[in-house]
């Protein structure tokens, strides 16, 4: 007697859900599909993931119409119409909003969303977004927000003073005041305890003119671009290595929400194949310490979508993280990503086993106050080697407690001066 299939519509996703699905892809979807489907479960899977435009678009041209009970197909149809619908009204708002950035002379580059979505996908409409991620240099910050208050925009209700998340976090979120529009005024591309040394004026200087949403943009280069898609899929998946070594680690990506990151780093590589310099790629990997979070998620994109990986770039990159402690903290996020019947209800010091990865993930705390040689070398580079680490490790502990410190007095002065 065979074993039920428990997750038939994740593996039909991951079949399903690229831009180009192979003959294969198609056989094996199809095949999924006619031993049944739980539209309820699927439907979930496409929001979370934000895959209603792709899937619709290859649903159709694979001829699944005739496979899929139509009130399936036309839930997606919905789904389809309500991103192309909220795809318009964030386009115009991204033009309007690049168009003023550069009337004014303040350098800013459109993250993800439209930006991923006409340079990698080649069609805005199949990358669906709900914000706008904008990154600039610190320096540029004053310039950046009073444009955004000109242009209707205000700091969330609930957020805490600019001011802290100037001093400790990555960026501002800006909110329109009439049309809701979210934009996030970002400086870094992650929060300031990893062991990463992005050079952002790097960034801008390889940046290139373009256009996005025919309003003139500075664009990142290509391996740029690839480099912030692999740190930004890492960013949410910080236990991306662990995970792949599991057989379903497809349908526990796609139950996370972050099917549609491992398709952006995979398109990206797509895009590049023949053109991308790797060479300069891993160089800047390498001297922004960040090689083992590209590696892994070049890892991901190979290994769950086929995207063509240069032979032995993977193993250049560095090795990921293997402490005792660091792969602990990795499995209490598998056990987040578990379906819910296998998840654990032992709580982790009175706290949700998966807590440990927000706002400032342990995982993250543990690599920055005991980072590899490489790193401390770098940002050291006049100091021994026992002197950078126990510098180091000082100066974080210092620097965290300072940052809750901060934390604590934000959060007082809201309460009080509500």
């Amino acid at each position: 007697m065979s074993t039920p299939d428990p997750n038939p519509e994740g593996r039909f996703l991951a079949a399903l859900a690229r831009l180009r699905p192979r003959i294969e892809d198609l056989a094996a979807a199809r095949g999924i599909a006619t031993g049944g489907l739980d539209a309820d479960r699927l439907i979930r899977l496409v929001d979370s993931n934000r895959l209603a435009p792709l899937l619709y678009r290859n649903l159709k041209a694979g001829g699944f119409d005739t496979v899929l009970p139509p009130e399936t197909m036309s839930a997606l149809q919905q789904r389809l119409l309500q991103e192309v619908l909220r795809g318009a009204r964030l386009e115009q708002e991204t033009r309007r909003l690049l168009e003023q950035f550069y009337r004014r002379g303040v350098r800013v580059i459109l993250l993800r969303g439209l930006a991923v979505g006409e340079a990698v996908y080649g069609d805005g409409s199949l990358r669906p977004y709900s914000d706008l991620d904008l990154l600039l240099l610190k320096e540029d910050l004053p310039a950046a927000k009073e444009l955004l208050r000109e242009a209707g925009y205000g700091p969330s209700a609930k957020s805490l003073e600019d001011g802290y998340y100037e001093r400790q976090h990555l960026h501002l979120l800006y909110v329109h005041r009439t049309t809701g529009v979210m934009a996030e005024i970002h400086w870094a591309l992650d929060h300031r305890f990893t062991p990463w040394l992005v050079d952002y004026a790097e960034i801008f200087r390889d940046a290139r003119a373009g256009t996005i949403a025919g309003a003139p943009a500075l664009t990142l280069s290509p391996e740029d671009m690839l480099l912030s898609l692999c740190l930004h899929l890492v960013k949410h998946g910080p236990c991306m290595e662990l995970l792949l070594e599991r057989p379903d680690a497809a349908e526990r990506i796609l139950g996370a929400g972050w099917w549609i990151h491992v398709l952006d780093v995979a398109e990206a590589l797509e895009r590049g194949r023949g053109t991308l310099d790797w060479n300069r790629a891993a160089d800047k990997a390498r001297r922004w310490n960040i090689g083992a979070a590209v590696r892994a998620s070049l890892r991901c994109a190979g290994q769950l979508l086929q995207a063509p990986v240069p032979d032995g770039l993977v193993e250049d990159l560095g090795t990921p993280p293997t402490g005792r402690l660091a792969r602990r903290l990795q499995r209490w996020q598998l056990q987040a990503l578990a379906p819910e019947e296998e998840k654990p209800t032992r709580r982790v010091s009175g706290f949700r086993h998966d807590i440990a990865f927000r706002p400032v993930r342990l995982l993250d705390a543990l690599l920055y106050l005991w980072p590899d040689a490489a790193y401390l070398a770098r940002r050291y580079p006049r100091r021994g080697a026992l002197a950078r680490r126990w510098r180091h490790l000082a100066g974080g502990l210092a620097e965290m407690t300072a940052s809750l410190a901060d934390l604590i007095r934000s959060l007082w002065r809201r309460r009080t001066t509500r």
